[in-house]
């Protein structure tokens, strides 16, 4: 892979110890779940979590195409005031995590 080639990540699986997506390099990539989720809870700590997750997921809600690392990264990085490389990929994995159990849940109601 090249050294300028974006940072990419998958819609990741959600297990109960893990989060599992598939990186950069085309292979998947496992993130211990309660290490990412700590980490997204310490990066997003100026902003109230549940309610980035629940804007996250209503302004996905409103396009028709599909959610991608890009969308979640952009996203963060305009909302928190923080450059897009400087987002760690266990907290975009969790954060992306986080709005698919978001998004389930409201199917569910």
């Amino acid at each position: 892979m090249s050294k300028n080639a974006p940072v990419t990540f998958s819609a990741p699986t959600i297990g109960p110890k893990v989060y599992i997506t598939k990186g950069p390099s085309g292979w998947p990539e496992t993130f211990n779940r309660s290490l990412a989720d700590r980490q997204l809870a310490e990066f997003a700590q100026a902003v109230d979590l549940d309610e980035l997750i629940e804007t996250f997921v209503l302004q996905r809600s409103l396009s028709d195409e599909p959610t991608t690392w890009a969308h979640v990264t952009h996203f963060l990085a305009r909302t928190l005031s923080v450059p897009v490389h400087a987002i760690p990929d266990a907290v975009g994995v969790a954060f992306w995590a986080k709005t698919i159990l978001a998004r389930q849940a409201h199917e569910a109601n």
